[in-house]
């Protein structure tokens, strides 16, 4: 414990791959298979981490392929349209199919930030104090 200090080798503990982070379009179609293909066979991670405004409902007692409930994904309270462009972000391994995210790999317009490391160092200094978000954006029905 460090008393509410957050040192960069705290940061480097949450984030310890230093990944690129890469910006790109996904249809919104495209997003809603992503969230929906999460619980495939293969998947390594725990998860996607969703952004603030994107909220969606999982029902946990049904198989892997069919635990996105229809009609729940949600961008800043509006629901998702299948053909709108929407800008994501993920890291260069996620971009490029990594942990079995291969619908990543189809993203348009891609640009290159700064490492996962560096915004979170980023973003820990503009929004200091800090607190952690709602965890609220994904329901869980179980």
């Amino acid at each position: 414990n460090t008393g509410g200090i957050v040192r960069f080798s705290d940061i480097f503990t949450a984030q310890p791959f230093n990944n690129t982070l890469i910006t790109m379009t996904l249809k919104g179609q495209e997003l809603i298979d992503l969230l929906a293909n999460q619980w495939e066979a293969g998947k390594t991670c725990n998860g996607v981490q969703v952004s603030q405004g994107l909220r969606y409902t999982v029902d946990e007692r049904r198989p892997p392929a069919e635990r996105l409930v229809p009609g729940t994904v949600m961008l800043n309270g509006k629901p998702i349209d299948p053909a709108a462009d929407i800008r994501v972000t993920v890291n260069n391994f996620m971009a490029e199919g990594g942990d079995g995210f291969v619908i990543l790999k189809n993203g348009r317009q891609r640009d290159t930030g700064p490492t996962d490391v560096e915004a979170l160092e980023r973003h820990i200094k503009a929004h200091s104090p800090i607190s952690a978000p709602a965890m609220d954006r994904v329901v869980r029905l179980r």
